[in-house]
C-alpha cells in the first residue's frame, strides 16, 4: 500500500475514534429531563347568574303570595316560571347572560311587564301590582 493512502485511512480511522469517543462521552451521561408538562387551562371565575325579589301590592305595600314570575329569555326557548312565598320574595337560578324578559303577575292584579340584560351576579327586580278595578 502506498504511503499515501496509508496516512488517509489511518487520519480516518482516528477521526472515527475521536467522534465515537465524543460521542460516547456524551451518551454516558443520563439524558436531561423532558421539562414538565403543564396543562394550561382557562380558568374563568363567574359569579352566578340569579334574579331574585320581591312582589309587592302597590296600595297596601304588603308581600303578595303565590305571585307568579316569568322570566323568557331566547336561551331558555321559552320562559321559566317561579313563585312567591308568604313574604312575596322570589329567586330564580342560572338564568344566561343577555337580555331578559320580566313579568310579574297575580290574579286579581294588573301584570307588571319589562325587560332588563343579565351579566354576572345577583340582579335584583322588585315589583309592585296594582289591583284591577
Amino acid at each position: 500500500m502506498n504511503k499515501h493512502l496509508l496516512s488517509l485511512i489511518t487520519a480516518s480511522l482516528l477521526a472515527g475514534c475521536a467522534a465515537s469517543a465524543g460521542v460516547r462521552a456524551t451518551t454516558s451521561e443520563p439524558p436531561p429531563p423532558p421539562p414538565p408538562q403543564t396543562e394550561v387551562r382557562e380558568h374563568r371565575h363567574h359569579e352566578p347568574r340569579i334574579i331574585e325579589g320581591m312582589v309587592l301590592d302597590a296600595d297596601t305595600r304588603q308581600p303578595i303570595d303565590r305571585a307568579a314570575v316569568d322570566i323568557t329569555s331566547p336561551a331558555f326557548r321559552g320562559e321559566r316560571t317561579v313563585n312567591t312565598g308568604p313574604d312575596g320574595r322570589f329567586r330564580t337560578e342560572e338564568i344566561p347572560p343577555g337580555e331578559f324578559g320580566f313579568r310579574c303577575r297575580r290574579d286579581g292584579y294588573e301584570a307588571y311587564t319589562t325587560k332588563a340584560v343579565m351579566r354576572e351576579g345577583i340582579a335584583h327586580m322588585d315589583c309592585e301590582l296594582r289591583r284591577k278595578h
